[in-house]
């Protein structure tokens, strides 16, 4: 019977019995494999005229928005952070450059020291002014040293201190030196260097010795000396030569160190009047000018006309009647001087010039007497050209005669010159430990007894001298004895001095 499927259909409609069908066994190996689908031919699209479109989705328009504004303010905070990030990072890189020592250094230099205000800089370095001078002498003493030098400075060890210690230097000189201090509180990371100390050096080195008579009153920078101040107290040889009950000046000799700078010297009278202060190089001192003790330029003259019609007398260029001009005739001075042979005669020289003339030690006695020394030289001119000098060395007595100021004595003594009592003042180290005036012809002194430090032994009094340098050195002037007694030699004639007790290490 054909088969034309997997069930026969019953020609007359009936189910016939069912026919066993066998299956024969197949091993794995002989299994078929199913066979592949075979994919359904794809019919030919067909074509149309017109593309159909596609219909899109239309977005979500809050979404959008959620998501643009999320998105700016997210790049928005990005920005803003890095800003704010390199903001900070280069004010901390400012901070820190400017807290680093090098150059807070520039900048306290440039503040404080580069054109330097020493007024200020005497202020912060804390020196204490003195009963004479401030920071005003502090000033003028730095002002002359720099004389228009560049200050500078360099770094140098500041030790254990932590901080950093700078020199000021003019040239090579070293005028002191600054610190460096950290004032950032504990573990701060950026230092905060500033200002520490601040010193200067500076020296009292000056003083000033001052000359007055009478009652004056002597002001050092504005303040007045006292007696303490007196070194020396004198009475001139003129006393020798006066009238009986008329005495010579008493002169005072006022002397004052532990200055920085030249003071301003003035003086007063016992009225409060002020006088006259002169600077006399010759002698290192200031002079006080009175009514007493200070030539008028009608006396000046009379004095030295004086003094060269007596050349001229002893040269035989002035008659006795010239002489008697200016000389009271009936003196024993007139009298000597016409007796006496000339110097030179006429004859035997050809001209005569005079040299230049010195008038000091002008004092007036009283209304009607003063005395005053005259220096003067006349050169004369021989017949053979050559040249001979004759010195007026010589001290005159003038008195009032009627209205005419007429010389009364003239001798070769000087007069101006003193006898006096000096100041003798001991010291150990800055301590005085014992001062007083004495004749200045005393032969014994009996000075103070010293304790000389441990491992020490005295060694004598020594005067201290500032060298051209600005160096101490040191001279021995007394040496005691084992008494402890000071012996002077014969002729010996003190001086007003500041005397130091040194000590050497004991044997």
């Amino acid at each position: 019977m054909a088969r034309d499927g997997k069930f026969s259909q019953p020609r007359n409609g009936v189910i016939p019995e069912t026919e066993a069908v066998i299956t024969p066994e197949v091993s794995p190996e002989e299994t078929p494999k199913p066979a592949k689908k075979q994919a359904a031919p794809q019919s030919a699209p067909k074509k149309t005229g017109k593309k159909k479109k596609r219909k899109k989705k239309k977005a979500n328009r809050t979404i959008t928005l959620i998501f643009y504004t999320f998105y700016f303010v997210l790049v928005a905070a990005l920005l803003a952070g890095l800003w704010f990030l390199h903001s900070w990072l280069t004010d901390y890189l400012t901070t820190y450059e400017a807290s680093q020592p090098t150059t807070r250094c520039q900048e306290i230099f440039q503040e404080h020291f580069a054109d330097p205000d020493w007024n200020d800089l005497y202020t912060l370095a804390g020196i204490p002014d003195t009963d004479y001078e401030g920071s005003e002498a502090f000033s003028a003493w730095m002002e002359a040293k720099a004389n228009g030098r560049e200050l500078t400075y360099v770094e140098t060890s500041a030790g254990l201190s932590g901080g950093h210690k700078y020199l000021l230097k003019l040239d090579s000189e070293t005028i002191g030196y600054f610190t460096l201090v950290d004032n950032a509180p504990a573990g701060s990371d950026i230092a905060d260097w500033q200002l520490g100390q601040v010193v200067l050096n500076y020296s009292y080195s000056q003083s000033v010795t001052v000359q007055k008579s009478g009652d004056i009153t002597v002001y050092v920078n504005g303040v007045a000396l006292t007696d303490d101040h007196v070194i020396q107290i004198g009475t001139t040889l003129a006393e020798a030569y006066l009238p009986a009950g008329t005495h010579g000046p008493r002169i005072y000799t006022l002397y004052l160190e532990g200055l920085m700078v030249e003071p301003e010297v003035t003086a007063a009278d016992p009225q409060g009047n002020p006088l006259d202060v002169v600077y006399d190089e010759a002698q290192d001192m200031y002079i006080i000018r009175t009514e007493e003790n200070t030539i008028s330029d009608e006396l000046y003259e009379r004095v030295l006309n004086t003094a060269k019609t007596y050349s001229l007398r002893m040269i035989e260029k002035a008659s006795t009647q010239d002489l008697g001009k200016y000389f009271d005739t009936k003196s024993s001075s007139y009298k000597t001087i016409v007796s006496i042979d000339p110097w030179m005669q006429e004859w035997f020289f050809s001209s005569y010039e005079w040299g230049d003339e010195m008038i000091t030690g002008y004092y007036r006695h009283s209304d009607s007497l003063f005395s005053v020394h005259v220096d003067l030289s006349m050169f004369v001119t021989r017949t053979d050209d050559t040249v001979k000098e004759y010195k007026v060395d010589h001290s005159f007595f003038f008195e009032l005669q009627g209205k005419t100021w007429k010389c009364i004595n003239m001798t070769n003594v000087d007069i101006t010159q003193q006898t006096a009592s000096v100041r003798l003042t001991f010291k150990t180290g800055d301590t005085v430990v014992f001062t007083n005036i004495f004749p200045e012809d005393v032969s014994t002194i009996q000075p103070p007894m010293v304790t000389a430090p441990e491992g020490k032994v005295f060694d004598g009094w020594y005067r201290q001298d500032v060298a051209a340098d600005g160096s101490i050195q040191y001279t021995l002037i007394f040496a005691p004895d084992e008494t402890g007694v000071i012996t002077l030699p014969a002729g010996t004639k003190l001086e007003p001095m500041i005397l130091y007790a040194l000590f050497v290490d004991a044997q």
